[in-house]
């Protein structure tokens, strides 16, 4: 992927869930924007959910976007049954065009309504393994944390594993 990404609350959570899942991040981007209900989500467990970054070592990489506006997103067919950092992720993709991070389902079939570019972890574990910034065997054991914490089903595990070059 490389270059700027937004991020939804999903796909965080599922790093937070994986050895090495913020440094394998670090592969795949080189800025994350993380709009501010999206960090209040992911560090909502925490005394101060501002720390969350600091917290994940990725304050350097990640940055909090204040003000959304989305009412654009939210007044679209789909929107909904979307929380807030969702359509505040959306909204930030769609102003500015980069790709999202998502994994929520209806998020990702609005996105792909919108013409964004969008992927969750499982895809950026293959994209980086066809880049070559991560070996088969690390390819696999990402997914099969992502597996093991409930983050992947099996069969999109086994999808994306047999699609990971040999």
């Amino acid at each position: 992927m490389g270059g700027i990404v937004v991020s939804d609350t999903g796909p965080l959570i599922s790093l937070e869930k994986v050895v090495g899942g913020f440094p394998f991040l670090r592969l795949m981007a080189d800025r994350v924007l993380v709009p501010e209900a999206v960090l209040l989500e992911a560090g909502a467990k925490l005394p101060n959910p501002e720390s969350y970054l600091a917290d994940h070592g990725i304050a350097d990489l990640a940055e909090v976007v204040r003000g959304i506006d989305v009412a654009h997103v939210a007044s679209m067919p789909g929107a909904r049954p979307l929380h807030r950092g969702e359509l505040e992720a959306l909204a930030l993709a769609m102003d500015r065009g980069w790709p999202v991070l998502l994994e929520d389902g209806d998020a990702r079939k609005l996105a792909k309504t919108a013409g964004l570019k969008f992927v969750g972890i499982g895809g950026l574990v293959l994209a980086a393994a066809r880049r070559g910034a991560i070996n088969r065997a690390e390819a696999l054991r990402l997914l099969d944390d992502l597996l093991t914490a409930n983050r992947l089903t099996r069969r999109l595990r086994d999808a994306l594993a047999a699609e990971i070059p040999a």
